[in-house]
């Protein structure tokens, strides 16, 4: 056991010395994110990873192949342009299995006005939204959020009609242009994963009072976080389109890689639990995409047993006259493999700790 313990503290010294164990927390090259023989995976500042591709042979099926549209400064990857989707691709995600594009807003627009002898009505409009019926696409209600900027009260519904998100803005004074929301110009809500589960396409339902000519009112699903950071309420008015998340799955018949998915019999898709064994970093998508990583480290210092087994020394044992005592073997298991996973924990992204991670957790349980 206390050999174990030298090794621990030593794993955990020369994991943050710089290019000792380089496998531990780096980021996987870009040339094994992409299938063997696929060179052109690079469009502006985006890497291109498989089941995504840029050139034939280099992705899973049409609908996750890319555009790079190089006559453009920076240039611009679009999602399978060759379809009705066509959109500007900002952001893939493998481990979450979400790609963010740029997705056209929609808007209340009239030209009612006091010129035209019209008196104040209330308005109704509806405007639809993309639509990924038919594709590996679906909106993700878990990053995006139900957004309203303008005057007006704006409903969204699914493809039945129910409603999944609502909210509504007043706009007083001139219109104020900025990333505040609270409600003047602006209004948020999150969207019910009830009535939002596997979403292929939306409508927005406005009502507004207020009259006037041009648009009056803008209403769009949006990446809460992608929009916080990046984006404003005024690029998104002056552009016509918000940055939105959408997740994605792979065909069965298309994923001859996919080994490290969940199946699931009753859809056409793998299951959301794809990604690389434990221990090891890349692309889950392809035969030896997954490389490195922390495994052959622990193994070869003797400790694999810590993450192998859940196995534990019993906490009492009995002396020679049969009394019952403290197990010092079990204490010390207890504190070697507390600080093997705080190593491990600390090998993992913030996000996976607190979806995967409980208080009472051991390495193996990790």
């Amino acid at each position: 056991m206390m050999i174990e313990l030298v090794a621990i503290v030593l794993i955990m010294i020369i994991s943050s010395l710089p290019g000792l164990v380089p496998q531990v927390a780096s980021t996987p090259p870009d040339d094994y994110m992409v299938k063997p023989n696929c060179t052109d995976f690079r469009c502006g500042n985006l890497i291109i990873p498989y089941p995504f591709g840029m050139e034939k042979g280099c992705y899973s099926s049409n609908w996750f192949s890319i555009y790079c549209n190089r006559s453009s400064d920076p240039h611009k990857p679009f999602l399978n342009h060759t379809s009705s989707l066509n959109v500007q691709l900002l952001h893939i995600s493998l481990d979450y299995q979400t790609v963010t594009v740029n997705s056209p807003i929609s808007s209340l627009c009239n030209n009612y006005g006091s010129a035209d002898g019209k008196k104040n009505e209330t308005k109704v409009s509806n405007s639809n939204s993309i639509d990924l019926n038919g594709t590996p696409f679906w909106f993700c209600d878990q990053y995006n959020i139900f957004m309203v900027l303008g005057s007006a009260s704006a409903l969204l519904l699914n493809q039945s009609q129910g409603v999944m998100a609502g909210c509504g803005s007043l706009c007083p004074i001139a219109f104020v242009y900025d990333q505040a929301c609270s409600g003047v110009n602006c209004c948020q809500s999150i969207i019910n994963s009830y009535t939002s589960y596997a979403l292929n396409n939306y409508s927005v339902n406005f009502t507004t009072a207020v009259n006037g000519k041009g648009c009056v009112a803008h209403a769009f699903l949006v990446d809460r976080e992608r929009f916080r950071n990046n984006f404003s309420s005024k690029y998104v008015i002056e552009t016509g389109y918000a940055p939105l998340s959408l997740s994605w799955s792979m065909f069965k018949k298309h994923d001859e890689y996919a080994n490290r998915c969940v199946d699931d019999e009753s859809s056409p898709y793998y299951s959301q639990s794809c990604g690389c064994p434990f221990g090891t970093e890349g692309n889950p998508f392809l035969q030896n995409g997954c490389r490195g990583g922390v495994i052959p480290l622990i193994r070869s210092l003797g400790i694999y047993h810590h993450v192998s087994s859940s196995d534990k020394p019993e906490e009492k044992i009995e002396d020679a006259s049969g009394t019952q005592i403290d197990n010092p073997n079990y204490r010390l298991w207890i504190v070697n493999d507390g600080l093997l996973t705080s190593w491990l924990l600390g090998t993992m992204k913030e996000e996976i700790i607190s979806m995967a991670y409980e208080e009472d957790y051991t390495a193996s349980q990790i």
